[in-house]
């Protein structure tokens, strides 16, 4: 099946802009190309919705925060990690947990509220798991 979408130059320019976010946030080495077009969409609403984008490769602690996408076993879908400060990773303990989860709950909100299909299956915190843009 072949997706109809008509793009204004805004969301193009949304697209690029996650595309290039997208090389740098994937947590594994590479997108299956089969879930690029998945991806830049989880990307795009992150970003939309103020986000910043972990630059994994980053020499600079803070960008490395943000949201960060780690590729699934199976035929589809993207776990969506939200990265801290790596002061705030080192520590992983009450403070660190509760964060995490705050922001795992932010991020199912989001996706959500875009009618992203989500694992159902999952623990309120932990890091939501997009299966694709809409549920069959």
């Amino acid at each position: 099946m072949t997706e109809s979408y008509t793009s204004s130059p805004i969301d193009d320019l949304w697209q690029a802009r996650a595309l290039e976010a997208l090389n740098r946030a994937v947590v594994s080495n590479s997108v299956p190309d089969g879930r690029r077009s998945l991806a830049v969409e989880v990307v795009t609403v992150l970003m939309k919705a103020g986000l910043p984008i972990s630059d994994l490769h980053a020499d600079a602690f803070e960008d490395r925060c943000g949201a960060a996408l780690s590729v699934v076993p199976g035929p589809a879908g993207f776990q969506v990690l939200w990265r801290q400060h790596p002061h705030m990773e080192n520590r992983a303990d009450d403070v660190w947990r509760a964060q995490q989860t705050a922001m795992h709950q932010a991020l199912r909100a989001i996706f959500q509220a875009q009618g992203f299909w989500l694992k159902d299956d999952q623990p309120a915190g932990e890091a939501p798991v997009v299966i694709a843009r809409t549920r069959p």
